[in-house]
């Protein structure tokens, strides 16, 4: 849930949060674009403070360390 695996053929054009719908997750609205040769690296999708800060008051609601919250690829 709120990922997206693709393989190195494509990049990313768009990433959109969209809005709560009752879930512990938001849905996510992703565009990407078929490249023959990808020549630069993609940037991170950017977050702050208050995105760090809800993410890790759901993980304490279900009882996931801040650790994992932190580490990527978990």
């Amino acid at each position: 849930l709120d990922h997206l695996f693709h393989s190195e053929h494509f990049a990313l054009v768009r990433i959109e949060r969209l809005p709560a719908f009752g879930s512990d997750h938001f849905p996510i609205l992703v565009e990407i674009a078929y490249v023959e040769r990808l020549d630069q690296q993609q940037e991170a999708l950017a977050h702050d403070s208050d995105d760090a800060k809800w993410a890790e008051e759901k993980a304490a609601e279900k009882g996931v360390s801040e650790a994992d919250v932190h580490t990527p690829g978990r």
